[in-house]
């Protein structure tokens, strides 16, 4: 029988490089006014989840599994240099969906990364291709429109 350990252990690392990335962006911020009007990843909905990305270092997984309604910041993930972000959303009319990616980790925690989505419509979906930026992110979205969004690391 197999051992299970090297999962595990593969699990714990990446649970605390995610713990460490939040205190260091917790340090770091100080005051910095943009990520405090976020809502906290405590106030997404039951459907968020993380997974660690060092489970399948180099076979697609999804790390990020979110959805909601209304203004929110996900959970904070991690990735590697390709990675997707895959989205959909539905209003019952036409309304703005906008989302994009910040660092959570690192030098630059709260710098912009990349727009991930800015539509209006009623309702659209897609999957936004992301290259060069690995390490630890999250996603604020602005829309009154209920979405969902799934971040799949390549790399």
């Amino acid at each position: 029988m197999r051992s299970r350990l090297p999962t595990i252990i593969a699990t714990a690392v990446a649970l605390a490089l995610l713990w460490l990335c939040g205190l260091a962006a917790m340090a770091t911020l100080g005051g910095n006014a943009p990520l405090a009007t976020l809502p906290s990843p405590a106030t997404m909905t039951s459907c968020s989840t993380v997974r660690p990305s060092a489970t399948l270092p180099h076979a697609p997984v999804v790390v990020l599994d979110a959805c909601g309604k209304g203004v929110q910041r996900t959970a904070t993930f991690i990735t590697g240099d390709e990675w997707a972000a895959q989205f959909t959303f539905d209003c019952a009319t036409a309304d703005v969906f906008q989302a994009a990616a910040y660092a959570a980790g690192g030098v630059n925690v709260g710098a912009l990364e990349a727009v991930l989505v800015n539509r209006s419509a009623a309702s659209s979906s897609g999957t936004v291709p992301v290259h060069g930026t690995p390490g630890a992110h999250y996603v604020s979205i602005s829309s009154a429109c209920a979405w969902t969004l799934k971040v799949i690391s390549y790399s």
